[in-house]
């Protein structure tokens, strides 16, 4: 069910489970009465996984029987499926160059317009991965930290570099688990956690220029409390900035270009409170000059990507937040675990229109969204396309 008026019950539920202890009154207007989404187009009964991937003419998904399956991008009818063997988790699909590109133990290559398979590199899906327009950014095997970058089309290696400096001093047992990295035009920006840094994990950032795999800086993320993680979100990358939270529920922003820092961003603070129990899980994403900040709390915190400036803070009163994507201009849609969606106005933090699932069937799981489009999946509401507001 789309609908953007406030649950009070939801809320409330919401706040007992994290903690909290009572609801928290949002900082900034509230939330306007918005519209209705326009559904284009639903196929239900599909358990679908993780986001789905497009191209300029399909949106794929993947099932939990190891089903993956196109379908028509304008209509929603289908055009081929084809039962995957897979040797592990499952950790997301992409699409790009003519291939559908699978991460689950393997790395598998399928053809977009017919669904053959076209290459297949077993134990190369053992972490997450993101494509460009004809890369795929995946760590490499071996304890070694590595990021590599294969060709979409053919499965080929085109360079393999470590996240560690030349000069590192790291053990041989160091390895690093890398979070899916983010592409711009110059870079490909990946976050990591050091395994067996113990007792405490520890997180650090990498730039590698995607043409050539060249390493351009490497730093690991300030230790503010030696109790506390500095295990990473995914980066976020655009307008000359990159952006990383940490889980002690600091954020901070670099240069692209140098990697110098440009600012740090405290925990999230209510009512000039530090909301931090064992740590925070806080996406980031970077719209135009605004940086946005979820938090398990189920806040969303925006920052002048510049000066580090807090614009707002909203409460969306869906829960956690999962994911935020840049919606056009001036917007963005924060996914939250609960399955419900907000879409705010970055000036302002005005909750432009609400998700908020009612039955299993209403969640989003994963999501891509194109302009107003959302491209949406759900394991109990299958696939479906709808405008936002």
């Amino acid at each position: 069910m789309m609908t953007s008026g406030r649950s009070c019950s939801v809320a409330v539920s919401v706040c007992v489970l994290i903690g909290v202890g009572a609801c928290l009154d949002a900082v900034g207007p509230p939330p306007l009465a918005g519209k209705d989404a326009t559904v284009l187009w639903r196929v239900p009964g599909i358990a679908a996984v993780g986001a789905p991937a497009l191209d300029d003419s399909s949106v794929f998904v993947f099932d939990t029987l190891g089903v993956l399956r196109a379908f028509a991008r304008r209509t929603g009818q289908p055009r081929w499926q084809r039962t995957i063997t897979t040797e592990g988790t499952y950790r997301g699909i992409g699409a790009a160059a003519g291939t559908v590109v699978l991460s689950a133990g393997s790395l598998v290559g399928i053809d977009a317009v017919t669904g053959t398979e076209r290459w297949r590199i077993p134990n190369r899906g053992v972490s997450p991965m993101a494509l460009n327009d004809s890369l795929i950014a995946v760590s490499g095997l071996g304890l070694f930290g590595e990021l590599a970058a294969l060709s979409a089309s053919n499965g080929l290696e085109r360079w393999r570099t470590s996240v560690w400096p030349t000069d590192s001093v790291a053990p041989f047992d160091r390895d690093a688990n890398f979070k899916t990295p983010a592409f711009s035009t110059e870079s490909v920006v990946a976050s990591f956690e050091v395994r067996r840094s113990q007792p405490v994990l520890r997180g650090g950032i990498a730039r590698f220029d995607p043409r050539t795999g060249i390493r351009r800086w490497t730093t690991m993320l300030p230790v503010t409390n030696n109790l506390l993680l500095t295990t990473p979100s995914a980066a976020a990358v655009g307008g000359g900035s990159v952006a990383v939270s940490a889980f002690d529920g600091f954020v901070y922003v670099f240069d692209e270009s140098s990697g110098a820092s440009r600012w740090t961003g405290g925990p999230l603070q209510v009512a000039g409170r530090v909301v931090l129990t064992n740590g925070d899980d806080r996406p980031v994403a970077i719209a135009g000059q605004f940086v946005v900040v979820g938090s398990i709390f189920g806040y969303l915190n925006v920052h002048n990507v510049q000066t580090g400036q807090l614009t707002w803070s909203v409460f969306t009163q869906l829960g956690p937040v999962r994911e935020i994507l840049p919606v056009g201009q001036g917007l963005v849609l924060a996914g939250h675990y609960g399955g419900g969606l907000a879409l705010l106005e970055l000036a302002t933090g005005a909750i432009r229109w609400r998700l908020t699932p009612l039955a299993d069937i209403d969640r989003v799981d994963g999501m891509r969204v194109v302009g107003d489009t959302v491209f949406a999946t759900s394991l109990a509401g299958g696939l479906s396309v709808f405008r936002l507001p």
